[in-house]
């Protein structure tokens, strides 16, 4: 099986699941995680709306979750810190 058959039956399979899938192939110059976090801020924006509108409290976010490993290539660490600096107000650190 090829690698292109392959990724599209992982595809499908998420899609079948429920899960939202973005593909921006054009965009090469911001990293995969710079493009999650983009997205993150668009689904919170669209959400906040949605909560005013109808004043409901019970499904409000109040932080994102990122988990990844600070290992491997120093310049994707730092890529990945950077992100996580400049996006700040999203995040709440915890030990």
């Amino acid at each position: 099986m090829d690698s292109s058959r392959k990724r599209s039956e992982v595809l499908q399979y998420y899609k079948d699941k429920g899960v939202d899938i973005e593909e921006d192939k054009d965009d090469q110059d911001t990293t995969d995680f710079q493009k999650s976090i983009k997205s993150v801020k668009n689904i919170l924006a669209d959400h906040l709306v949605k909560s005013e509108e109808s004043k409901s409290e019970e499904d409000n976010y109040d932080k994102i979750i990122v988990l990844f490993p600070f290992e491997g290539r120093i310049d994707h660490t730092l890529s990945n810190i950077h992100t996580l600096c400049k996006n700040s107000e999203l995040l709440k650190a915890e030990g």
